[in-house]
């Protein structure tokens, strides 16, 4: 209210979210959620999956583009946001590290973890 008194207005959710790219990498069950959410206000979702064979037609329908990790990196480098949906097993432990993903992202781009945390080297 005191921002409204002041004729101060601040960035929405929408406009930080319009217009952006979305990698959600693990798009299974959870993933596909947050895709579905956030193509709702307008970002482009693209959905990693290690089986994209797998993916329902439900699934699909959240994402703009799903790909497979062979296309990791060129997805990493294009996202505005980064989000790691991976559960915890010996393939997904430390698949996050300065090597593999961090280096390979925009320098102004976000990574959020919602997954298990063993998935990211801090």
């Amino acid at each position: 209210m005191a921002n409204k008194a002041a004729r101060k207005w601040q960035r929405t959710t929408i406009d930080l979210c319009s217009k952006k790219t979305m990698a959600i990498v693990g798009f299974g069950d959870i993933g596909a959620g947050c895709g579905r959410i956030c193509k709702a206000f307008g970002t482009k979702i693209i959905g990693v999956k290690r089986r994209t064979e797998q993916t329902s037609e439900e699934h699909k329908s959240h994402c703009d583009e799903l790909v497979g990790l062979d296309q990791l990196d060129r997805v990493l480098a294009e996202a505005d946001y980064v989000v790691g949906v991976l559960p915890k097993t010996a393939d997904t432990t430390n698949f996050f590290t300065t090597e593999t993903c961090f280096s390979k992202m925009k320098s102004s781009a976000v990574f959020m973890n919602i997954g298990r945390g063993p998935t990211v080297k801090e």
